[in-house]
């Protein structure tokens, strides 16, 4: 009988990591930032509607957790975490400037620190050889995004792999 429910506890925790099913998107790795591709979904009005994007966010696969944004600039970050995730490490920030989505980070853990309306401060945890996946033991890299000449741009540049203190 116990070899049946730890059979059973295995084939749950590999479902929640397997293929999605139509309509979720695939758990994102720890690949940097980049713009996002257009959502098949509906997108905000020409004015900035959050339950809009969130709704947009949530139907990409992702829950947003107490989204604070902003009531100055244009500016806007939501820290999605992949809906169905067994373990939290699975994050994408999304940026948005105004209506239009101007980006999307992925990492495995990563901290919207600040967020004025003109920049959003995003914090990553490093993890060294040899740290548990709870317990990252580096130096935090924080990284300030804004909006110059109409591009997102961050300083410094998110590497590929955010979370890898070897990566710059």
């Amino acid at each position: 009988m116990l070899t049946r429910m730890a059979l059973l506890a295995v084939l749950m925790f590999v479902a929640s990591c397997s293929v999605p099913t139509a309509g979720q998107s695939t758990a994102p790795t720890a690949s940097g930032w980049s713009v996002s591709p257009t959502p098949s979904v509906a997108r905000p009005t020409s004015e900035f509607d959050a339950d809009q994007v969130l709704e947009v966010i949530r139907k990409e696969g992702f829950t947003v957790f107490s989204p604070e944004v902003p009531e100055t600039g244009p500016l806007r970050a939501f820290d999605g975490l992949c809906t169905g995730s067994v373990n939290g490490r699975c994050h994408r920030v999304f940026i948005y400037d105004g209506p239009t989505r101007v980006g999307a980070i992925d990492a495995g853990i990563v901290e919207i620190i600040n967020q004025s309306g003109k920049e959003v401060i995003l914090q990553f945890p490093q993890y060294k050889v040899g740290d548990a996946g709870c317990c990252p033991s580096g130096e935090q890299r924080k990284h300030t995004g804004r909006m110059v000449d109409g591009k997102l741009t961050f300083t410094p540049p998110i590497p590929a792999d955010p979370n890898n203190p070897e990566t710059r």
